[in-house]
């Protein structure tokens, strides 16, 4: 470790309680979705960045009847959406002075353990790829080229999607 290559663990917690409803109190705390162990690791002019995000969330589901102007909550029939969502991978930024190059490599495990839901279980790869030219350096104004893909399997089936952009920017 050294001032610039740094270990971070940024993690959120908490617990839902229901005075009145105790059977809506969940078994477990909650993770917060921005939770994150992260390495960074600088050689010259390039910056790595390893990182693992995870959480764990629940959510509660009811029925509902729409009337005239308001809901009807029907709350004998409530479940709960319970998931763990993990998703690690590495960085790279490529200095070269007014021209950054960026890649990104990144594996999403998304587990429910709701039985009803276990159909939104998957395994994702995240690839990313972009490239920023500064044209001036005060204002800081640059035209970047970004591109995405994603490739996940669901229990079913699998997909792939990929994305492309241009676009200047100015800070």
């Amino acid at each position: 470790m050294s001032e610039i290559n740094t270990l971070k663990l940024s993690l959120g917690v908490g617990y839902e309680y229901y005075l009145k409803n105790s059977v809506l109190n969940g078994d477990l705390p909650l993770v917060n979705p921005d939770s994150e162990l992260s390495f960074n690791i600088f050689v010259g002019n390039l910056h790595l960045r390893l990182h693992e995000k995870f959480s764990y969330q629940e959510t509660l589901l009811h029925n509902s009847i729409a009337s005239a102007q308001d809901s009807f909550f029907n709350f004998n029939n409530v479940g709960v959406f319970k998931r763990w969502d993990n998703f690690a991978g590495v960085n790279a930024d490529w200095d070269l002075n007014r021209l950054i190059l960026s890649v990104g490599y990144d594996h999403e495990n998304f587990d429910s353990s709701t039985p009803s839901y276990e159909y939104l279980n998957r395994a994702s790869e995240w690839l990313t790829a972009s490239a920023s030219f500064l044209i001036a350096i005060r204002p800081r104004s640059a035209l970047n080229h970004k591109g995405a893909g994603i490739s996940t399997k669901l229990r079913r089936h699998s997909m792939t999607i990929g994305k492309c952009e241009v676009a200047p920017s100015w800070t």
